[in-house]
């Protein structure tokens, strides 16, 4: 371990003599870095960090680059509320990597280091953030921007302004990022390409997303400094098959680092839980004790790992062994063991229409059913006699039966085994007739009413019918006692001469008798009177009727000369 610890220390010492002074005054001169055995250049100040994005603007896109550490570029520029600093003159602006001429499409790796200090402040300018535009095949990853502050138009994002199926891994992002026009994200402005496990502290991860957006959030401050975004990065480049790991020293720490910039494993935190492992970054930090002592536990001391198993004890239908030596329960409940005593769960009587049951009986301890109950068989119907009645013409009759008093169902038998429906006992009410004003005549034309009565129930009346004809209810009124039809006076007159049937219909059936209309005897010459088709002896009549008359006058004439003489 010691030896782990010196071959980190001396290698943090060579990287900080190899690492050129760092300028934050304004006008950076732009250094082209050194590049590796791979011809991937080597970023470890700003003035490299400016020449690498030269080096891209002018059409070397796909440069692929490595942070080598932590780059200011200017301090201060954000106040502790986020906002911009009240001074920017000596801010040195910044200016992105890539753009639309200059497509970024190599890959660029920040090892866990930020890059603090960023400026631009241009409204009028789009592809805006630490890259401008990132292009298919491009990747950017394991990067953090902070203190940073990004104004430009559209695509403006803290780590990319857009992103046209690149590819932004493991990079979080606490800097200010506004946009006067549309697109504005905290990680990308326009995206249109793969983001995983990015992360920033205000707004939205994207501006405008096309594509797919994995384990990315919008974190507070708060959780910038206690590890959580730490730990979401961790797990991201994880999943991506990374080797690299940030960790954090939690109070002290703003933001996540690179393990291997810390000092020694006390900077690793191994509280919650205790398991040798550091919390945040998941390092190793010792091995186990082996000690058990406080309490006896057969666990570890530190990390609570197993180093016994326990033993003893006696397990129930519910609860497990208590192991004689920790006093802690373990293994399984015994299911045969039981304990509590025992409870009849649902028992039913039986009724007249279905069977009971002894029911079922339960462990009161576990709830387990331990024997299955029996059937009861159903109870005699409790049956009361319905006598006979005859039906009349108001009212219906039944035959005899029987009706249970406890379930209400009919039965045609005594002994309540032919079980029926009410309906199957209705006599129907018997067919009414006519009981007044049978056998009525009169002349045609005449004007008079004309009453009939029939023996049925009033509220059974449904028609009138004449001739077999419904009759219009304007031409006859009906009243009760029991259902009395009367015929207008004025329909009455126009009814021809002859014989008439007039029924009253009734649910029970319908009641009819017969009226006569007798023809208008003929008067003097009145040709429209009724013609029986027999004249043949009108001739004769009236020659009588002459001769009639002629004697009357002469007894007349010879009486009054008679009288004179």
């Amino acid at each position: 371990m010691k030896k782990r610890i010196l071959s980190i220390v001396l290698t943090l010492c060579m990287v900080l003599m190899l690492v050129p002074t760092t300028a934050f005054a304004e006008g950076i001169t732009p250094a082209t870095p050194q590049t590796d055995t791979d011809g991937v250049y080597q970023i470890g100040t700003a003035e490299e960090l400016y020449g690498f994005a030269q080096l891209v603007n002018n059409g070397n896109t796909s440069a692929s680059a490595v942070l080598t550490a932590d780059i200011i570029v200017n301090k201060g520029v954000l106040k502790a509320d986020g906002t911009l600093a009240d001074d920017t003159s000596g801010f040195t602006s910044w200016t992105p990597i890539g753009n639309k001429s200059n497509r970024y499409t190599g890959k660029f790796d920040g090892q866990g280091h930020t890059i603090s200090g960023l400026y631009f402040n241009d409204a009028s300018t789009n592809y805006v953030g630490l890259f401008g535009f990132l292009y298919s095949g491009g990747e950017i990853k394991n990067v953090g921007v902070i203190d940073s502050y990004f104004v430009g138009w559209g695509q403006v994002g803290g780590v990319c302004g857009l992103n046209d199926r690149g590819a932004i891994t493991g990079c979080y992002n606490t800097g200010s990022v506004n946009g006067s026009g549309s697109n504005v994200g905290g990680v990308c402005g326009y995206n249109a390409g793969p983001i995983t496990g990015c992360y920033i502290n205000n707004g939205g991860v994207y501006g405008k997303n096309a594509s797919i957006v994995t384990d990315c959030d919008v974190k507070s401050d708060e959780e910038f400094a206690n590890s959580t975004v730490c730990k979401l990065l961790d797990t991201a480049l994880q999943n991506a098959s990374s080797d690299v790991r940030f960790c954090q020293r939690i109070g002290k720490d703003a933001s996540p680092l690179l393990t291997y910039q810390f000092d020694s494993i006390d900077d690793h935190t191994d509280d919650n839980p205790k398991d040798h492992i550091c919390d945040i970054c998941g390092e190793r930090l010792s091995d186990h004790t082996g000690i058990d002592e406080n309490p006896k536990d057969h666990l570890c001391d530190i990390c609570r790992e197993t180093l016994s198993n326990h033993t003893g004890g006696e397990a129930t239908c519910t609860a497990k062994a208590e192991c004689e030596y920790c006093g802690a329960e373990y293994g399984e409940l015994d299911s045969s063991n039981h304990t509590g005593g025992t409870e009849i769960r649902g028992a039913k009587d039986a009724t007249c229409t279905e069977e009971g049951y002894t029911g079922d009986t339960y462990c009161k301890g576990c709830g387990a059913k331990l024997s299955i109950g029996t059937a009861i068989n159903m109870l005699d119907h409790n049956l009361e006699k319905i006598s006979a009645k005859d039906a009349t013409v108001t009212e219906t009759g039944n035959t005899e039966y029987w009706q249970c008093k406890d379930c209400g169902k009919y039965f045609a038998d005594e002994n309540g085994t032919d079980e029926i429906a009410l309906d199957d006992t209705v006599i129907s009410k018997l067919p009414p007739e006519i009981i007044e004003g049978k056998g009525q005549s009169i002349t045609a034309g005449e004007k008079k009413e004309l009453t009939f009565k029939s023996n049925a129930a009033f509220s059974d009346f449904i028609r009138a019918r004449l001739d077999g004809k419904t009759l219009d209810e304007k031409n006859y009124i009906v009243k009760e006692g029991s259902t009395i039809v009367t015929l207008k006076a004025d329909y009455v007159a126009t009814l021809s001469a002859g014989e008439h049937t007039i029924g009253i219909v009734s649910e029970s059936g319908t009641a009819t008798t017969t009226f006569i209309v007798n023809a208008k005897a003929v008067v003097g010459n009145d040709t429209k009177s009724p013609q029986t088709g027999n004249n043949s002896h009108m001739t004769l009549w009236i020659a009588l009727l002459f001769m009639s008359g002629a004697g009357v006058i002469g007894t007349t004439v010879y009486g009054k000369k008679k009288r004179a003489k």
